[in-house]
């Protein structure tokens, strides 16, 4: 095995010379708090990890990493929220790799890959596929300096263009580069709604165009299509074997990666491109290793034109979701967007613009400046709701809005009529964006009681009164005077329905 020198890091001038190889970097956080400062800066610990009670103690009182092996944007992040609490964090050297590919070969996404690695004190080579790294051709325990580290990392660089191959900054962009792409027939795709076999004529041309160019996109669209012709059952389950058997031949290529997704998400293919995704369960090896799937599966081509995504568990995790989400491909074709389990969702300055439904069940949520002109029904379930819900959705423009369903877990305990949580909610539902509401739906969750006296007097006042056909209370825990009022109003609330 070939010698290669190798360095004990010093972050600052190690992330700079990397930076200028064009390095894909990854980095650690580590946390330290006042004494005065210890309780919230756990809470905030857990938010951004996942960590257990205990880890996320130890952490904090002994100086701990929290955060191991993430990008710097990450850990930026990261650092600005905790430090909001007072708690002092310091960013460390994790690793980083450079990677070399073979620009032409017969089966896309399946040539041999080189990646150079910066692994703490090491410099290793490895030799695999996308996603698949095992075979080290050189390594060597750290032992020099700086300048001796960059000097082997410029010689194997060196070596890889006299052997042809290319290089770039990180396995996403390997699977870019070596895929074939057509951005009109990618745009229409997009765009076209499945109405009148429309969306699969594209889908066939889009197909037929892959297969030309010899990228098993197109392999994996036949099948699907297939699939989604079958004119019976026993057909319709040999197909779907079909495009299994062709998707996990074709794996490298279609998710790269992001492979390791596959056994925790449901995938539903129409051609070449993912539709569907679902990835709702939890990931035992934890919340980071989710968030790098989820970051590497939006930037795979196969989801470009995703338009239903569901995330629950560890993939909502993720501290700069809202961010991720909304800087992706696919939020320009997004239909319906369905998150759960979500501590907390920032959205800002966002703009999906062909999204009719969206579900969020969060502890925390702000939407500011987020732009959804085809959104057509809303669905929030806020568990704990601050001091004012209004300003949760006073950022939101929808104009098309019609259909809003709230949930909320809380007691808003009060001997007057329309008590905090109430007042909020009226002047929530004063915002433009529920002018124009067709149905509204309140739900209460559990053994909770957010609604008191005069929530029918605090309905009949909200300018959507005009247009709403439904108002449906039937999974909202009211009170018997309560109810007494509605039924006393119901000539004046469109389609009430009340609990049984």
């Amino acid at each position: 095995m070939e010698e290669m020198d190798s360095v004990d890091p010093t972050i600052g001038q190690l992330a700079r010379a990397l930076d200028a190889r064009g390095f894909e970097r990854f980095v650690s956080v580590r946390v330290q708090a006042p004494a005065r400062r210890k309780i919230t800066t756990i809470k905030e610990v857990r938010i951004l990890t996942g960590m257990g009670l205990k880890l996320a103690k130890d952490a904090v009182e002994q100086g701990q990493i929290i955060l191991d092996a993430v990008p710097p944007s990450l850990a930026a992040h990261a650092c600005e929220r905790l430090g909001r609490f007072g708690a002092t964090t310091s960013i460390e050297h994790a690793h980083a790799h450079r990677y070399a590919f073979a620009p032409s070969h017969d089966r896309r996404g399946e040539q041999v890959c080189e990646r150079l690695s910066v692994i703490g004190v090491e410099l290793v080579c490895t030799r695999g596929h996308l996603g698949a790294w095992g075979h080290n051709v050189a390594t060597r325990p750290g032992d020099g300096g700086l300048e001796a580290l960059l000097e082997a990392i410029d010689r194997q660089r060196h070596r890889w263009a006299v052997a042809g191959l290319v290089e770039a900054g990180s396995e996403v962009e390997i699977l870019s580069r070596v895929s074939a792409r057509d951005r009109a027939l990618e745009l229409e795709m997009a765009e076209t709604e499945p109405e009148g076999g429309a969306l699969e004529r594209t889908a066939a041309v889009y197909s037929d165009w892959l297969q030309a160019q010899g990228d098993p996109r197109g392999l994996v669209g036949a099948a699907a299509l297939a699939l989604d012709g079958a004119a019976d059952p026993e057909r319709a389950q040999q197909r779907s074997r079909e495009l299994a058997r062709v998707v996990d031949e074709h794996a490298p290529h279609l998710l790269g990666p992001a492979r390791g997704i596959i056994g925790h998400a449901s995938l539903r293919w129409a051609g070449p491109n993912i539709t569907d995704a679902q990835l709702p369960t939890r990931d035992a090896s934890g919340p980071l290793h989710a968030n790098t799937l989820l970051e590497r599966f939006l930037l795979l081509p196969v989801a470009a034109g995703l338009r239903r995504l569901t995330l629950a568990g560890s993939f909502t995790q993720h501290p700069a979701l809202g961010d991720l989400l909304a800087g992706s491909s696919c939020a320009t074709s997004l239909r319906a967007l369905d998150l759960s389990e979500l501590r907390r969702l920032t959205l800002h300055d966002a703009c999906f613009e062909r999204l009719r439904e969206l579900s969020l069940d969060a502890l925390e949520l702000e939407l500011e400046q987020v732009s959804t002109p085809a959104l057509n029904a809303l669905r929030v379930v806020l568990r704990f709701p601050g001091d004012d819900i209004t300003s949760t959705f006073a950022g939101l423009d929808a104009p098309r809005l019609e259909h809003f369903e709230f949930g909320t877990q809380t007691y808003d305990y009060w001997d007057e009529h329309q008590g905090p949580l109430q007042r909020h909610l009226l002047a929530t539902l004063q915002l433009p964006c529920f002018a124009k509401l067709r149905s509204l739906t309140l739900r209460s969750l559990g053994e909770s009681l957010p609604y008191h006296t005069g929530l029918a007097q605090m309905l009949e006042r909200i300018p959507a009164i005009a247009t709403l056909e439904r108002i449906d209370l039937r999974e909202a825990r009211i009170a018997s005077g309560v109810r007494a009022e509605f039924e006393a109003r119901r000539a004046q609330l469109p389609g009430l329905l009340l609990p049984p």
